[in-house]
């Protein structure tokens, strides 16, 4: 049967691409009846050599009128129009009979746009009905085979996506989610030593600790060739997202997209907000008991989260910084923020023992308040958010007794201590301001971040400026960027500061006791960066990587893995066992069926029993040998060289330039006939 359907296609495109060819009508027919006209003789018709009149009257050899001729050339038309209709209904058929054999599916495409030539030449549009009255609902061959133009841009028919044109789809609606951070026009500020960044349309991106600007991650769903959907360029095919990273004191925590916040390090004041206590490190990461999270933040020894019921903070609060009223020493379990004197807050800064947040543009802070900090007017510790005297602020950043914001006309002003500058007032009689005091070298500030007795902050130009000195006295200068390269975010920790450059590399620079800045030159594409006092973690497309302290002075990725439990979770892990996130043979190449299974490691697909027209897209993939032009990497150095009356030695050349072996139709054998080169043998 397959051997019929061959040939008759074989035929079917040998008589259409003929008539195709055939300009005027009457050529298309002649050619089908087997009659030759020549120009002469169809103006002649007196003659009427082949084209004898069959009019009404009967009469034969005589000049036919107008009348005749426009009706004969109606007939001739009705009856080409039901022949065609003939040739279409076969194309559907072997359409049917040929499923999954893209090599026949195109030879049909390209019958079907012929067979719509000379739908045209009978007066019939391409997707027009056949004029014998039925009603099938065919909208003529070209549609009806699912056929369409892939690589004209336009999506059509059975087409995934075609160039640019992807249907609306994204990597998201594949599950294949970008690692991405908060984009512009909400506040995703929280923290001490707040990163800072650019201000994004419609509000602050980068602000809150050590918190890098909000950008998009790398990569996007893309369109194949053959017009199927690729999805290898989405940057981290991954069921969730890492929104922001934050460090304190030892302790690191990531909020997840889902609202989770995830925290590791040490956890001796509960400050992982697990529930516990620990003076061991907790190096695997565990889930803090808050859900519904849209900012973090970490402080010293202790962190807190927005959500849409409130603020809550967990850890140490010897100075009342967890802003619930009172000044117990820890609280291993988040607690809500007390915000009676403040209404909703919209934006969340934990410092070293002092915390602040922002509502109705109003600032009000709470905790150990020394030397003024919160910009009060005394230096009274508060364990309920107190209004500070800051009018408009657009962000903050907190260090050990200073804290520095930007109002709304993009200032920096600072507050509290300033025996090493760290409010860049070296004309201040006292060693501390209780209000708010302008920076005078910056405008057009776009973010800010501060360290223990340090600060930094980024300009509309992308210029870094920092100022005071680090804990124990390291110099901290403002890092030298190449030329060309601004600073994208900043972050500025106890004892070391980074930056994240244009080029999308991370300069840091401080004291390096333990390996931190010199781990940071292999930091690759960061997109955020948090630095604690002795460690520093970033976040990339493949995941969050931490360095220094205990770590290591090479960056290392924190293991948030629980492969094996049959659920697909945290960044990294693609599949989990039965659980596939969504992922078919299909969408992993192409394949009509079979069964695609998750790794061992759960960081990628096993399409080994997939089966189908995975052939075809000239990729090898599955149980294919190789796909078109890729031949899994072999060559004719890899096949015997053929005996000696079939590749002589004196003039036979095998895989010469130019020379490789071949793929075969089915995908499933690699041929090396092509690797002899005997265009020197004399036959």
């Amino acid at each position: 049967m397959r051997a019929r359907n061959i040939a008759l296609l074989l035929i079917l495109t040998l008589l259409v691409s003929s008539f195709a060819s055939a300009n005027p009508f009457t050529d298309f027919w002649a050619k089908l009846t087997g009659n030759a006209v020549s120009d002469k003789s169809r103006q002649d018709n007196n003659q009427g050599n082949n084209e004898k009149s069959d009019d009404k009257s009967g009469k034969s050899g005589e000049p036919a009128s107008a009348n005749e001729q426009e009706g004969k050339k109606e007939q001739t038309k009705l009856t080409s129009k039901g022949l065609l209709r003939v040739i279409e209904n076969q194309l559907k058929q072997l359409s049917t009979a040929f499923t999954g054999d893209r090599r026949a599916q195109a030879a049909l495409k390209r019958l079907g746009e012929d067979l719509n030539k000379l739908k045209a030449l009978t007066g019939q549009e391409p997707g027009e009905e056949q004029a014998d009255g039925a009603d099938d609902g065919s909208q003529g061959l070209y549609d009806a085979l699912g056929c369409e133009t892939c690589g004209n841009g336009v999506r059509e028919g059975n087409e995934q996506c075609d160039g640019a044109d992807l249907g609306g789809q994204t990597c998201e609606s594949h599950n294949r989610q970008p690692i991405e951070q908060p984009g512009p026009g909400g506040n995703t500020a929280s923290g001490s030593r707040t990163a800072v960044g650019q201000e994004g349309p419609g509000g602050v991106v980068t602000e809150g600790n050590r918190q890098p600007i909000g950008q998009e991650g790398p990569g996007s769903l893309k369109c194949k060739a053959d017009c199927t959907f690729d999805t290898s360029l989405c940057p981290s095919e991954q069921p969730v997202r890492v929104i922001d990273i934050r460090a304190g004191l030892s302790h690191t925590c990531a909020l997840i997209d889902n609202g989770d916040v995830y925290c590791w390090g040490r956890n001796n004041e509960g400050q992982l907000g697990n529930g516990g206590t620990s003076y061991s490190l907790v190096s695997k990461p565990v889930k803090a008991m808050v859900t519904g999270v849209t900012q973090i933040s970490a402080g010293d020894r202790f962190t807190c989260a927005l959500t849409s019921s409130g603020m809550y903070c967990w850890g140490q609060n010897s100075n009342g910084q967890l802003g619930n009223g009172s000044a117990v020493y820890s609280q291993p379990t988040p607690t809500l923020v007390d915000q009676t004197t403040m209404g909703t807050p919209t934006s969340i800064y934990a410092g070293s023992d002092d915390t602040c947040a922002i509502s109705n543009n109003k600032l009000y802070c709470w905790g150990r308040n020394e030397q003024g900090l919160a910009g009060t007017g005394s230096k009274v510790q508060q364990t309920r958010p107190t209004l500070s005297n800051l009018a408009n602020p657009k962000s903050v950043a907190i260090g050990y007794y200073h804290a520095c914001a930007i109002d709304t006309s993009n200032k920096v002003l600072c507050s509290g201590y300033n025996a090493h500058n760290e409010l860049a007032q070296f004309d201040l009689v006292t060693s501390y301001s209780y209000k708010p005091a302008v920076n005078p070298a910056i405008t057009g500030a776009t973010g800010i971040t501060a360290g223990y007795y340090n600060s930094c902050a980024t300009d509309s130009t992308g210029t870094l400026t920092c100022w005071g000195w680090a804990w124990g006295g390291y110099a901290l200068t403002t890092p030298t960027l190449p030329n060309g390269v601004s600073a994208l975010a900043a972050d500025a920790g106890a004892d070391e500061s980074c930056a994240i450059g244009s080029d999308n590399k991370l300069y840091c620079w401080g004291a390096n006791q333990l390996g931190e800045v010199t781990g940071s030159t292999m930091m690759t594409n960061p997109s955020k960066v948090a630095v604690g006092s002795a460690h520093i973690c970033a976040l990339n497309t493949t995941g969050i990587y931490c360095w220094g302290s205990t770590f290591s002075t090479t960056p290392g990725l924190v293991d948030f893995s629980t492969c094996g439990n049959n659920a697909a979770e945290f960044f990294f892990e693609k599949c989990d066992g039965i659980d596939l996130n969504g992922e078919t043979c299909q969408t992993q190449g192409g394949f009509s069926g079979g069964t695609v299974s998750c790794n061992a490691n759960c960081n990628g697909f096993d399409v080994s029993a997939c089966t189908g027209p995975g052939c075809g897209n000239g990729i090898k993939e599955g149980s294919e040998a190789c796909d078109g032009a890729d031949l899994g990497g072999k060559t004719c150095a890899d096949y015997p060289r053929p005996p000696e009356e079939e590749c002589p030695a004196i003039c036979c050349v095998w895989g010469g330039p130019g020379r490789s072996p071949a793929c075969t139709a089915d995908c499933i054998t690699i041929q090396p006939n092509n690797c002899a080169d005997i265009s020197m043998c004399v036959s």
